[in-house]
């Protein structure tokens, strides 16, 4: 049996850091340790900074500076946001699971188990 996906707004809900009823509990678990978790991790990242730093944008352009150093600042603080993001996606994808009752650390053991069968010589 699939597991239920949702629809676009709690999707978008869940992208920022919202929790989703427990009907999605697979579909999360799903998510956490498909082969394009990293992927997903980024971009659920991506899209959590973007909201906050197009409102500094506006905000900051409004006081008449150079747009190229704006613009560049922003661009910064994405990259260093994803980096940050990037240094911890297995915890927080882990932390993830466990909002949604799952043990701890029991995303990164199923990559862990995967990606060690699939380097096992046959």
């Amino acid at each position: 049996m699939a597991a239920k996906r949702p629809n676009p707004a709690l999707w978008l809900w869940y992208s920022l850091g919202g929790r989703l009823p427990q009907t999605y509990r697979e579909w999360v678990l799903g998510d956490v340790i498909s082969k394009t978790w990293l992927v997903r991790h980024l971009l659920r990242t991506f899209l959590r900074l973007l909201v906050p730093l197009a409102i500094l944008f506006l905000v900051l352009s409004q006081f008449g500076g150079p747009l190229y150093i704006i613009l560049m600042a922003l661009a910064l603080g994405l990259i260093v946001g994803l980096y940050y993001s990037l240094s911890y996606a297995s915890e927080a994808n882990d932390a993830r699971l466990r909002k949604y009752g799952y043990p701890p650390a029991y995303g990164s053991t199923i990559r862990d188990n995967r990606f060690s069968e699939e380097d096992r010589p046959e």
